[in-house]
């Protein structure tokens, strides 16, 4: 009888973003790429759209489109974000953020700017040690596709300590109408931390046009240097305004700790929408339309109703509360459907000046108004919480 002998099976030496395969089969995670909660920003794959997936005109800064992405503008052309299915084959990505230049500007004034960008609390970089001598690199990458080809600027720019820091570096989308993954390194600070709170520490900016103000000083592109407006990007940058023809996609946003892009984290759905809860929530537009979702309130005199709210999760502080009309989501409105006898009435009223009572991080029990208040009565309303940085 012959005897087959087993050879040991020779794991090939091999090195995966967050993982090194050895010979002998065993293997050891890179721990400066974990295989979770690496991404420092929320919902960079665009899945959440609590506020609109199609806005315009928009004209100035703020929170217009997909959770998390905010825009600074300053009289650069007027702009339509809305959420796209054009993205990035076989990269698993459904969304994208489509940005139309509805209104040009191809002479912009010298304090003229638009970006993109998102904001991050300091609670949450801690790890990256900037301030002292261990202070990590950082890698952002991302998913852009324009007809506008040439260089756009990626900037960082921090809330430190003590002064408002920054870097920058160019990225260079090259082919028109197609998609091109970019990917940028940053050195540590280790000049300037920031502060271990709740409040706006960093800025992942991409640029997308601006005026002689913001690119005329030298072009941080090495080193984290004191922020002024004149060396915020590149003299290179690009004017999406410059054309209504013009239009920018982006998606698959990704920040993590180290000298290199690894492949994006794909999160549960329900995993995204949990953290940009913290900042905005909207119960009209999370449930789809209308009265699926509304809250009730009990009128307990002619101007206070109790309604006690509950936010779905811990909110970043405390927000502003806004109360709507579930028909149309008319501000400082609501919905009468019991009547102070007992009856039941399907009768859209005005509120008046609405104010929310004893709002805290997790909810809030009241809200007063000056019109419409019915001892007895009952409301169905939706409200939205801000709380974004």
């Amino acid at each position: 009888m012959s005897t087959i002998k087993a050879k040991a099976f020779q794991h090939p030496s091999a090195t995966s973003n967050n993982i090194t395969f050895h010979a002998d089969g065993t293997h050891t995670v890179n721990a400066q790429h974990p295989t979770t909660n690496k991404n420092l920003l929320i919902n960079g794959g665009m899945n959440v759209w609590q506020r609109s997936t199609a806005n315009t005109p928009i004209t100035s800064s703020g929170y217009h489109s997909v959770d998390r992405i905010s825009t600074s503008l300053n009289l650069l052309g007027s702009w339509m974000h809305a959420r796209s299915t054009d993205v990035p084959s076989g990269q698993g990505f459904g969304y994208s953020l489509k940005i139309d230049c509805i209104t040009a500007d191809a002479s912009p004034a010298i304090n003229d700017y638009k970006s993109i960008l998102q904001k991050i609390e300091g609670q949450n970089i801690q790890h990256v040690a900037h301030g002292t001598s261990n202070a990590k690199q950082l890698t952002f990458s991302c998913w852009v596709k324009s007809n506008k080809t040439g260089v756009y600027t990626v900037e960082f720019y921090k809330y430190g300590t003590s002064t408002q820091r920054h870097i920058a570096k160019e990225i260079t989308i090259n082919d028109a109408n197609t998609w091109e993954k970019k990917t940028v390194t940053i050195p540590g600070d280790t000049t300037e931390g920031v502060n271990n709170n709740n409040a706006n520490s960093l800025e992942v900016h991409i640029w997308l046009g601006a005026g002689l103000a913001f690119k005329s000083g030298t072009f941080n592109d090495s080193t984290w240097a004191t922020a002024t407006n004149a060396n915020r990007i590149s003299s290179n940058q690009v004017n999406l305004a410059d054309s209504t023809a013009n239009e920018f996609l982006t998606t698959g946003w990704q920040l993590e700790v180290g000298e290199q892009a690894t492949s994006f984290e794909f999160e549960p759905v329900d995993k995204i929408e949990q953290k940009c809860f913290r900042y905005f929530y909207s119960t009209r537009q999370i449930s789809g339309s209308t009265y699926p979702g509304a809250s009730f309130a009990h009128g307990i005199s002619g101007t206070r109703y109790a309604s006690g709210t509950t936010f779905p999760v811990t909110m970043r502080a405390f927000p502003s509360v806004t109360i709507k009309r579930p028909s149309d989501g008319a501000t400082g409105d609501a919905h009468k459907y019991l009547g102070v006898d007992g009856t039941t009435t399907t009768a859209d009223t005005d509120l008046g000046s609405v104010t929310v009572v004893d709002r805290g991080r997790t909810g809030f029990p009241y809200f007063t108004v000056t019109v419409g208040g019915n001892t007895g009565g009952g409301l169905l309303f939706h409200y939205e919480a801000n709380s974004e940085l």
